[in-house]
């Protein structure tokens, strides 16, 4: 699918000139490699906040 895509995409973007499509494609990759960042970041805190609630837990028991 994602293929597809991408093959109907360039020759769309091939009207408006492959420069337009270069620069579209590599903003939107780094918009997309921030947002993982973002994602795995908020991922591995709330992993960190469970573990720290375990440990409170134990200590107090």
């Amino acid at each position: 699918e994602d293929t597809n895509i991408d093959i109907k995409l360039i020759r769309r973007f091939k009207v408006f000139g492959i420069t337009l499509f270069k620069k579209n494609w590599v903003t939107e990759g780094r918009m997309r490699s921030a947002f993982n960042q973002r994602v795995t970041r908020t991922i591995s805190m709330n992993i960190l906040l469970q573990l720290l609630r375990k440990n409170e837990h134990l200590s107090v028991c």
